[in-house]
């Protein structure tokens, strides 16, 4: 190699490389030895798919996934979900190189979508009521709402079934045949039910 003729050299290609020292009494070669120049350094970039974290080498020989910079057991794939919120890195080797990626922070805080209620509340108009009043709720569904009426020991005295719109629903509710007294008035559609107090006097 021109000018390579100190007791270090710096490879620039891919190669067999061997050394070989003189002095006026002798000359000695080296072992040889093969070293291989990559074209292009090692690089890793993390991305967040949806939940899971990708690594953009995919044939790299080892995966080392991290969270909060503790390697985390048994996570050696080119992708990794995560169960827990923190910062996620990932170093790979490949061809005797190794290369660290930049850091991700993951929020795995999952909130679980609640189903609205079908029915939030009602209204009894005229409460107190002689024998008879209006029923109003709101639904944000189309269903049956079953309403019944029952005196302070649990007995059912009245229940109508009607059918709910979307939005403001009024009904009205004849109890001419109810002696005066609290009663409880439980409306139900779907798995909702809730219950008001209602008052009839003379």
């Amino acid at each position: 190699i021109t000018n390579a003729q100190a007791n270090v050299y710096i490879a620039t290609l891919s190669g067999t490389y061997q050394c070989e020292v003189s002095s006026p009494s002798c000359t000695q070669e080296s072992k040889s030895i093969v070293i291989n120049i990559a074209t292009t350094p090692l690089a890793v970039n993390l991305s967040l798919v949806g939940k899971v974290l990708t690594s953009s080498v995919t044939d790299a020989g080892n995966y080392t996934w991290y969270k909060d910079n503790v390697a985390i057991a048994g996570a050696n794939q080119a992708t990794y979900t995560p169960t827990q919120s923190g910062t996620y890195t990932l170093t790979i080797s490949k061809n005797g190189c190794e290369a660290s990626s930049n850091a991700v922070f993951v929020s795995a805080t999952v909130t679980a979508l609640q189903r609205p209620q079908s029915i939030a509340s009602f209204t009894l108009y005229p409460n107190p009521a002689k024998d008879r009043t209006n029923i109003t709720w709101h639904s944000s569904s189309i269903g049956t709402c079953n309403i019944t009426v029952m005196d302070l020991r649990g007995t059912i005295v009245h229940r109508q079934a009607e059918q709910s719109t979307l939005g403001n629903n009024t009904k009205e509710l004849v109890l001419n045949n109810l002696p005066n007294g609290v009663y409880v008035v439980r409306i139900q559609q779907d798995k909702n039910t809730i219950t008001q107090k209602l008052v009839l006097q003379p």
